[in-house]
């Protein structure tokens, strides 16, 4: 599917700033057979959240991987008072597709399945509320 998002660059790079810190600090890697992961987003036009694996290069030790966002649905929150809900898709979407990897390589998942809780029942909260103590 043809079409651009214009607020979704800043979403996009505060998940990957706030992913990759998780994954540094949960130790996600250790004892993967890649060095890092390069996710994808694919817009078309349906959600695919599982993702599509590349081949690790070897020289790089990247592991690539694609999911497929669907783009009407995107369209319709790509606006700057919506940032936290296009952020909050995202950071699901990346989520959802690193616990698969760690599914797949036995790496620890525990750290980002936490996450994905706090992201996914904080869309329910009221925005005004405290976060729960």
């Amino acid at each position: 599917m043809v079409g651009r998002l214009r607020f979704s660059g800043r979403a996009i790079d505060e998940v990957r700033n706030e992913v990759e810190r998780l994954m540094i600090d949960s130790a996600f890697l250790r004892g993967a057979p890649f060095r890092w992961i390069s996710l994808i987003f694919r817009y078309g036009t349906e959600t695919k959240l599982e993702p599509e694996y590349g081949k690790i290069d070897r020289q790089d030790g990247e592991l690539p991987i694609t999911v497929e966002l669907e783009m009407e649905k995107l369209r319709r929150i790509d606006r700057p008072r919506l940032h936290e809900e296009l952020k909050r898709v995202f950071m699901l979407a990346t989520l959802d597709a690193l616990v698969d990897v760690g599914k797949r390589y036995g790496l620890p998942t525990e750290a980002l399945l936490e996450r994905r809780t706090d992201v996914y029942h904080a869309a329910f909260r009221p925005a005004d509320s405290a976060a729960p103590s």
